[in-house]
């Protein structure tokens, strides 16, 4: 679990997390939910550990996420970004098997059962045919789901957090991502989500936490 305690943070001069304290905890989803500028994405950041807090902490089973060695926090922590910015000649089956570095290292990467999670997760989000392919040779969405399969291949990590991963998906895509996160939350990991439309919270189910101006 998650636990956030008098959490603030600023972009320069703005204040984009006001003094935040919430409980998120595995079993289920949890939706973050809000305009854009609301604070979803900084949160995220956050809860990942990739932006550090002005104020307050957040600890990830009972650990201070900030005092976490940055190769255990990886291990423990998979997250998505709204922006992908791997090379666009960079192979899709190695982008996919980049989100196993932290737990395996670079050199097990070549083993048959690295290979064997990549090709699981690449079928399940439908982009096993593209494994051969360059990054810039993708569709948007496409190369959102490939982004998400990387999020999604260690299926040992704790907590999911991935920021808008439906955008640019069709409604097929849509509802195969939203069965997958729904069986990563209910094996008992932390999965957070941020998105825009309320359809899209009421599918995936779970907790609703609705964010406006930096604050709950």
């Amino acid at each position: 679990a998650f636990v956030v305690e008098d959490l603030s943070a600023f972009g320069g001069q703005k204040l984009l997390l006001d003094r935040i304290s919430l409980r998120i905890f595995g079993g289920s989803i949890t939706v973050l939910l809000g305009e854009n500028g609301a604070g979803k994405t900084t949160l995220l950041d956050l809860l990942s550990g990739v932006r550090s807090p002005v104020q307050g902490k957040v600890t990830v089973g009972g650990d201070d996420l900030c005092r976490l060695h940055p190769s255990l926090r990886a291990q423990k922590i998979s997250s998505l970004s709204q922006l992908d910015w791997a090379p666009d000649d960079l192979q899709v089956a190695w982008r996919i098997a980049h989100g196993l570095v932290p737990r395996l290292g670079f050199r097990k990467l070549l083993t048959t059962s690295a290979r064997d999670r990549v090709h699981a997760i690449a079928q399940r989000l439908c982009v096993d045919q593209l494994l051969r392919l360059p990054l810039g040779a993708l569709s948007g969405g496409e190369r959102r789901r490939v982004s998400c399969a990387r999020a999604l291949v260690d299926d040992l990590a704790i907590a999911y957090l991935l920021d808008e991963p439906f955008a640019g998906l069709d409604l097929n895509h849509r509802e195969i991502l939203v069965g997958l996160l729904q069986e990563r939350a209910a094996s008992g990991a932390v999965v957070v989500v941020s998105l825009h439309e309320i359809s899209l919270a009421r599918a995936l189910g779970g907790r609703l936490i609705s964010l406006r101006r930096g604050q709950v």
